[in-house]
C-alpha cells in the first residue's frame, strides 16, 4: 500500500517506542529575539514560511524543526533533493539537543509521490502518514512543501489548500509547511497572497543588506502581525538566525523602531569647527574607525565628509561598502567640506548607497534638522554588488550630437548645461 511513498524512514528517538501525547499549543519559527507575539505556529492553523534565500532558509528551518521537536512529538515531511540532506541534519540535531522521551518520525516525499498525490489528492498524504504512526498530537514540519502542490492549476490549488486547512484544523498540534521561492523566481508569493482564507498564517523571509528580512504578511489572531518586518543577522559562530531588535512597517518602508534608531556617528572633519555639535554625537577620526564603532549598527545615521574629489574612490568605496554589509535601516549622508564634488561624483555616491549628499552651502542647524526627518527611513535602491559594476552604472551615458555649424550655436546654449550631452561642430 505504500510502495510508491518511497524513501520513508522512521526515527524513534526513545528505545522503548512510547509516544507523548501531551497537547502543544504553540511552537515559534526558528529566528530568535523576535517579539513575543510575533512567528507563533499555532495548534489548528496550517502556517507558511515562504523561503526566498537559500543559505537563510536553511538556517532558519533547522532551528523550526529544532524548536518543533523540543515541544513534543514530531512529523517531518521533506522533498526535493535537498530532503534527505535536511532530513539527516535534523536527526543529528535531535541526538545531541533534545532530552529522551521525545520522538520524531521522518517521511521523504518522492517527486513521483508529488505527481501522485497531485492526481489523488493530498487526502492520500494524510491517510499514509497516519497508518505509519502521525497522530493529531504530532507536530508536523513539511521542507520544500512547494514540491506537493500545483500551482499552475488555480482550482486544484485552491482544493489542495482547502484540505491542509481542514486537516490542521483537526489537528491538536501545530503545522508548519516551509516553501521554497529562492529569489522569487516562480512568483509563488502573489499566490499566496491572493489566498487569505486557506492561509491565514504567512510570512517572507528574504535576504537584504547584510543579513535579512522576515515580513509576516498576514497572522490569524494577531491583529497586530500584518504587514510587520524584522530585520534578521545571521550568527558566525553557529549559523543561527537572529532579530537584529529593528522592526519595519513592510508596505511603507517606515522604521517603527530600532535599538539605535537615534544615534548618530561622525567624522571629525565633518564637524571641525562647528558650533552646537550634540554631545550624544559619536566622532571618530577616520574611516576605519567609523566602520568599527559601526560593527552592529542597525539603524543609526553615519555622517561622512568629502572635501571635492580628494580620496574619492576610498570615500566611495566605503559608502558602498558599508551599504552592502548593514541594514537598509542605515542611513549614511555625505556632507561637503572644502571644496565641492563634481555633480557625476555626488550621481556616484548616491548609486553606491548613500541616502543623502548635502552641500556645503546647508547650515548645521539644517543639517540638523535633516538627520532627524530621516529617523524612520530605510534605503530602498538597488545597489548593484560588484564596485566597479557599480561605479560604471553611475556614470551618465554620454550622447555624440552632430549638427552642422549654422545650427550649431543655437543647439549649444540649449544643451551646453546638460552633462551628459557632448556637442561637435562640423564644416
Amino acid at each position: 500500500m505504500y510502495g510508491r511513498f518511497a524513501s520513508l524512514i522512521m526515527r524513534l528517538l526513545r528505545k522503548d517506542n512510547v509516544s507523548i501525547e501531551a497537547k502543544v499549543n504553540q511552537v515559534r519559527l526558528g529566528v530568535f529575539g523576535l517579539p513575543s507575539d510575533v512567528g507563533l505556529c499555532g495548534a489548528g492553523w496550517a502556517s507558511v514560511l515562504l523561503v526566498r534565500d537559500e543559505a537563510l532558509g536553511q538556517c532558519c528551518v533547522l532551528a523550526s524543526a529544532r524548536n518543533f521537536q523540543q515541544a513534543g512529538s514530531l512529523a517531518i515531511l521533506a522533498s526535493g533533493e535537498s530532503g534527505q540532506k535536511f532530513m539527516d541534519q535534523s536527526a543529528r540535531s535531535f541526538d545531541s539537543a533534545v532530552e529522551c522521551g521525545r520522538r520524531a518520525l521522518f517521511f521523504r516525499i518522492t517527486d513521483e509521490y508529488a505527481k501522485i498525490m497531485g492526481r489523488l489528492s493530498v487526502n492520500r498524504l494524510f491517510d499514509e502518514t497516519e497508518a505509519c504512526g502521525v497522530t493529531a498530537q504530532h507536530a508536523v514540519l513539511v521542507q520544500g512543501g512547494q514540491a506537493i502542490f500545483d500551482w499552475q492549476n488555480h482550482d486544484l490549488l485552491i482544493k489542495q489548500w482547502r484540505a491542509w486547512k481542514a486537516w490542521a484544523a483537526s489537528h491538536h498540534a501545530p503545522v508548519l509547511l516551509i516553501i521554497d521561492d529562492i529569489n522569487g523566481a516562480d512568483g509563488l508569493l502573489p499566490l499566496l497572497q491572493s489566498l487569505p482564507e486557506l492561509v491565514p498564517n504567512l510570512a517572507v523571509l528574504d535576504a537584504d543588506c547584510g543579513g535579512g528580512l522576515l515580513t509576516v504578511e498576514r497572522w490569524a489572531g494577531q491583529d497586530r502581525s500584518v504587514h510587520r518586518q524584522f530585520g534578521l543577522k545571521l550568527s558566525a559562530e553557529d549559523k543561527s538566525l537572529h532579530s537584529d531588535g529593528s522592526e519595519m512597517n513592510a508596505r511603507g518602508g517606515a522604521i517603527l523602531y530600532a535599538p539605535d534608531q537615534g544615534r548618530v556617528i561622525v567624522t571629525a572633519v565633518t564637524v571641525a569647527g562647528v558650533r552646537g555639535v550634540p554631545a550624544e554625537w559619536t566622532v571618530v577620526n577616520d574611516l576605519s574607525a567609523m566602520e568599527a564603532v559601526c560593527n552592529n549598527a542597525v539603524a543609526a545615521t553615519i555622517l561622512l565628509h568629502a572635501d571635492g574629489d580628494q580620496e574619492f574612490e576610498t570615500l566611495s568605496r566605503f559608502v558602498h561598502r558599508m551599504r552592502l554589509s548593514r541594514p537598509r535601516s542605515l542611513k549614511i549622508i555625505v556632507r561637503e567640506v572644502g571644496n565641492k564634488l563634481r555633480y557625476n561624483n555626488e550621481l556616484v555616491l548616491l548609486r553606491l548607497g548613500a541616502n543623502l549628499m548635502v552641500h556645503k552651502e546647508t547650515s548645521f542647524s539644517r543639517l540638523l534638522q535633516v538627520i532627524n526627518d530621516m529617523a524612520t527611513q530605510t534605503f530602498s535602491r538597488l545597489v548593484e554588488s560588484e564596485y566597479l559594476l557599480a561605479v560604471q552604472a553611475a556614470e551618465p551615458n554620454r550622447v555624440a550630437v552632430i549638427y552642422r555649424r549654422p545650427f550649431f550655436v543655437a543647439k549649444w546654449r540649449r544643451c551646453s548645461s546638460v552633462p551628459s550631452v557632448s556637442i561637435w561642430a562640423i564644416a
